[in-house]
């Protein structure tokens, strides 16, 4: 099994023109508290310091606690939508529900940013094509315990 990692900003000559837009973009919905965007926003801001996205990758924080599956009632912290589904051009995104609760709290809300992250480069390496949805989780939540740590140690 091959590990992806995220690409540092040192090495993002090996990705320069793959796509016209780049980066990072980050939005918010209406509601969410400001104590949660302005902890939200410096996360983002570090990631986009520190990592080069090839490809526009658009970050939605929603007005939710969580995002329940229509098709199981499963919860859900996160949702990743490349754009192979889509017949015109789209940047993958990234969901998170970003309203903190006792079952959602700041700090899981910034992890799941990082798994998100994670599910990108995954997409973007074309990791599902070679591991089992078991293994891509897996790896997930690794480099996403990885990097938020790092995060912490390096930001707080």
């Amino acid at each position: 099994m091959t590990k992806i990692y995220w690409i540092n900003k040192k090495d993002k000559k090996n990705y320069l023109n793959i796509c016209k837009y780049n980066g990072v973009r980050f939005s918010f919905e209406s509601g969410i508290p400001e104590k949660a965007k302005n902890e939200l926003s410096k996360l983002i801001n570090y990631i986009r310091k520190k990592f080069y996205f090839p490809i526009r990758f658009n970050v939605c924080f929603t007005n939710e606690e969580v995002f329940i599956n229509s098709e199981n009632g499963e919860k859900g912290y996160c949702a990743f939508y490349g754009n192979q589904e889509a017949k015109k051009k789209m940047y993958p995104k990234l969901y998170v529900p970003a309203l903190e609760s006792d079952n959602n709290l700041l700090i899981e809300i910034e992890y799941y940013v990082c798994l998100g992250i994670t599910m990108y480069y995954q997409w973007f390496f074309k990791q599902d094509e070679n591991l089992s949805e078991k293994q891509l989780n897996k790896e997930a939540d690794e480099l996403a315990d990885f990097y938020i740590k790092e995060y912490f140690e390096k930001s707080k």
